[in-house]
Formats: structure tokens, sequence, C-alpha cells
């Protein structure tokens, strides 16, 4: 936890105004908060942390990395109403208020075989939706799209000195040699892993980070 003051300024720094926003809109005032996780980039930020309330709420406040990011989210959220996926309760700008989930994190080292199933089943679940929105498949990317985010990624990392140029020519074209002509493409995760599934009171799996939802390709899904 934060010392003193430091948590209010480190939530003013992340959030800015838009978090006083929806603390307000909620009803509530904040007593303590506690940093969850936190990504800075030349392309992006993005962070979490843990809202104590001084009613005794819990929530989780996040930052979108993008506004692209915070819009799928946002208009996808509500396909997820019947499953155990956290909920979005308010949102403003980049920042959202969630559902805290009590529970204790699947750790990828100790999930068991039935756990795995279950997680299994509920992705399938995820994809199996088949009401979507019409704009938003409208703007997902060709089968071929794919192959060049593969080459700007792997560039990426060459430019940052984590992979050889041999290597990175290696893994492009195995890449291309594996391509598919066409995509299945509906609702996806994009980024389903134990990380970001915990155990609750009841011994159930509940999915709580799900700001990358967005439509596209569900085999790339699966591999991710």
């Amino acid at each position: 936890f934060f010392m003193a003051d430091d948590w209010r300024a480190a939530l003013a720094t992340w959030f800015g105004d838009d978090l006083h926003h929806l603390v307000n809109a909620l009803g509530g005032e904040v007593q303590s908060a506690r940093e969850l996780t936190r990504l800075v980039s030349t392309r992006q930020r993005k962070a979490s942390f843990r809202l104590d309330f001084a009613d005794g709420r819990r929530c989780k406040a996040r930052r979108f990395r993008t506004a692209e990011s915070a819009s799928s989210a946002l208009a996808l959220a509500p396909l997820l109403e019947a499953l155990p996926f956290s909920r979005i309760l308010v949102a403003r700008g980049l920042v959202a208020v969630e559902q805290w989930i009590e529970g204790v994190p699947l750790r990828p080292g100790d999930v068991c075989v039935e756990q795995a199933q279950v997680a299994g089943a509920l992705l399938g679940r995820v994809h199996a939706i088949t009401k979507l929105p019409a704009d938003l498949l409208a703007q997902v990317p060709a089968a071929n799209s794919y192959a060049d985010s593969i080459d700007a990624y792997l560039q990426e990392l060459v430019v940052a000195g984590a992979l050889e140029k041999a290597a990175a020519a290696r893994l492009h074209e195995a890449a291309m040699a594996n391509q598919p002509g066409c995509l299945a493409i509906g609702l996806v995760h994009g980024d389903f892993c134990a990380d970001n599934i915990v155990v609750d009171g009841e011994g159930d799996l509940f999915v709580v980070d799900n700001e990358s939802l967005h439509l596209g390709a569900l085999d790339y899904d699966l591999a991710r």
C-alpha cells in the first residue's frame, strides 16, 4: 500500500480528473488504494488500482492503453453479462471503474486438469457468441493484416535489441508458412490466461481482466 497521501498522488497521476468523476457517480469516497499493474512504453500507458471505499465497497480502477481499446471493451463487455467476467460499472475517457472479485489468483503452475477444462469451456462460450455489433465487425482486419502485424512486432523487437535479425527472419518465415487463407471471426478476449483469472470463494473461476476484449480471429485468440 502507499504511505500517507502517496496513493492520492498516484491516482491523480494515472487517472486525472476522470476517476474523481467516476467515484462521485458511484456515490462513494476512496479511503485507500493499491497499485495492481502498470505499463509504460513509448506506445502506451496502462495501469490498474484496487480502490477501497469508506463504506466498505471495493472496486478496480483501470486506465486503458488507448482510446480504441477502451471503446472496444466498453462496447463488447455487455455481451459477457451471462458469463463469470468482471463488470465495468462506470467509465469516462480512458478510465473505468470495475467490479472487484474477491478470490485467489490462478497460478499457471498450480492449474489442475479440471480448472483447465473449465477455463477452456469458458473461452469456448466467449467464441460462440454470435450477436456481434455490425459496425465493429466491419472494422476487423483481413487475414493478410496479421502478417503485417507480426512483421512489425518482430522489427520492434529487433530495434529494441531483444531479438537478432536472423532469428526475426526465421520467425517471420515460419509465420508466413502457416498463414491461413481465411479466418473465423468472433468475440475474442485477447489475453485469456491464468494471470487474469481468480478462484472465488465457491471455487469457481472468474475472469478479472478484460481490457483486451475485441473482435478478431478466434484461432489467434486460442494461440495467444
